[in-house]
């Protein structure tokens, strides 16, 4: 039963400090609470918070802040200007929600503006933020005073009754422009458009005593966010620098740390999960929507097979085939010598999404069995393959005695962009004209995040592939086979349709 407080109860505590102000207390002990709360944003967020993470066995969980994330929490409030210097995926963003979202209930009046790389990422900040809301106890909620019934405040703002509002928007070179700021947050600021102007807007708006937090993970020499990283080291700034790494995180020790770097490759581990600045190789995907690959990719494959003729491959089915579906087989040929790989990847032609990828090191004949076997059991897929390297042997195995002696009964054949016909001969020529296309397309795919992708292998790829001038390829000691197969796979996907039934397997 709850017990409304008495008058001398809420006079004690109006005296004590606290508020009746948002009008659901209705006992000593959660006013109590609220007086703990307002005091501490750790002590709010320790008892009170809740999170989603997708990699748990059980996502929906309370938020139990680690050690750094506490300790973050504290400097938050010590300090005006705190600068987040950090790894990937260590709850950074869940953790500055907890806080503005403490800041707007206990701190009245206050106007927080969140500054993101994107509309998509804007708004799931500010989903954070609803979500440890909606899961608060009456007591501790504020009211919200805009927006539609059922619904947390608006797409981009959350106001409040006691006059605190937070507002999360996508850069823009209007943004900071606002008036006085109470606290003012710059998200993944390596990868902000226009920061630098966004900052010397901005700091004029937090001038009566406002607070500024900037988080990101290192992207290069020489940009706004490593000058100010720079001058802090030396002493020569306004900020309170953080750095955060791998170690962090309770739930990552050295055998992570061990597959990680396998995965990744020295340089990409270290910008990605040590925060270290890197110098090589201006990216050839854009880095923000990696992150938001990054972010929604959670590899569940149906189906694994390791080893046997694939000479240490794996081949990846992440959905079985239907009865009626169609598919689309893309092949990238190597020598299968250092960081060079056959690999393939499979699409569904009437989603676009990956089914399957592999990347290994076998034999020519192996891997002609290989792509024959996966591509039968894809209810005989169109096959593209690379000619280039091993392909024209590759090739020559799928036409010739892969399958029953018979031939592969569905090959790719490639159409020529400026004339539309189709050439004679199946398979796909990589020359540098063509390697060009086909990567501006797959860019332009991941900028509208229309990709597909489901292989964290290729996303890891898709990180180290750079610009060397003018041309695209892999970062000196990476590989980028799985995300040229992919490229010959949408390609594949995009101008088969006009393939006739009748092209014969080679010509005369």
């Amino acid at each position: 039963m709850i017990i409304p407080p008495t008058r001398r109860e809420r006079e004690r505590f109006a005296q004590s400090g606290g508020e009746y102000d948002h009008g659901f207390i209705r006992t000593v002990a959660e006013a109590e609470e609220v007086r703990r709360c307002a005091a501490d944003p750790y002590y709010f967020i320790l008892n009170y918070g809740w999170l989603i993470d997708p990699g748990a066995r059980r996502p929906v969980k309370p938020f139990r802040p680690y050690p750094s994330q506490r300790d973050c929490l504290r400097e938050f409030i010590a300090h005006p200007f705190t600068f987040i210097l950090k790894g990937r995926q260590l709850g950074m963003s869940w953790l500055v929600a907890g806080y503005t979202l403490w800041a707007a209930i206990f701190r009245p009046f206050s106007n927080i503006q969140v500054i993101s790389i994107n509309q998509a990422r804007a708004k799931r900040f500010l989903d954070r933020v609803k979500f440890i809301y909606r899961h608060l106890p009456d007591f501790l909620r504020m009211r919200v005073s805009n927006g539609v019934p059922g619904d947390v405040g608006t797409v981009t703002v959350i106001e409040f009754e006691n006059g605190s509002r937070i507002e999360s928007i996508p850069t823009s070179r209007e943004a900071g422009r606002s008036e006085t700021l109470t606290v003012l947050v710059i998200d993944e600021a390596a990868f902000v458009r226009w920061v630098d102007e966004i900052w010397e807007a901005a700091r004029p708006t937090l001038s009566s005593g406002g607070t500024a937090i900037v988080l990101t993970t290192p992207h290069g020499l020489g940009d706004w966010t490593h000058e100010q990283v720079t001058a802090a080291i030396s002493g020569e700034s306004i900020w309170n620098l953080l750095l955060l790494d791998w170690r962090d995180h309770p739930g990552r020790g050295e055998e992570w740390a061990a597959r990680e770097r396998l995965a990744l490759g020295e340089d990409a581990f270290a910008q990605e999960h040590e925060a270290k600045f890197l110098s090589s190789g201006r990216p050839a995907f854009d880095v923000a929507a990696l992150r938001s690959l990054d972010e929604t990719i959670h590899e569940d494959p149906v189906a694994l097979r390791p080893a046997d003729v694939q000479r240490g491959g794996e081949l990846y089915i992440f959905e079985l085939p239907t009865s009626s579906g169609s598919y689309v087989l893309g092949a990238d040929t190597a020598k299968g010598t250092g960081k060079s790989y056959n690999a393939f990847t499979v699409r569904d032609r009437a989603t676009g999404r990956q089914v399957a990828s592999y990347r290994g090191k076998p034999l020519v004949g192996e891997y002609a069995r290989l792509i024959s076997q996966v591509g039968g059991y894809f209810n005989d897929a169109l096959v593209a393959v690379e000619l280039n390297n091993t392909g024209l042997a590759v090739m020559e195995h799928l036409v010739l005695n892969v399958r029953n002696g018979n031939g592969y009964p569905n090959l790719y054949h490639e159409v020529d962009p400026i004339s539309q016909r189709i050439k004679a001969e199946p398979g796909w020529n990589t020359t540098a004209g063509s390697k060009t296309r086909i990567l501006s397309k797959m860019q332009d795919a991941v900028l509208r995040r229309r990709t597909g992708i489901r292989c964290l292998r290729q996303l890891s790829e898709m990180w180290t592939t750079v610009y060397h001038g003018a041309r695209i390829a892999a970062r000196q000691g990476y590989s980028d086979d799985l995300v040229m197969a992919d490229a010959i796979c949408m390609e594949a996907l995009g101008t088969s349709d006009a393939i006739p039934d009748d092209i014969p397997l080679f010509a005369a």
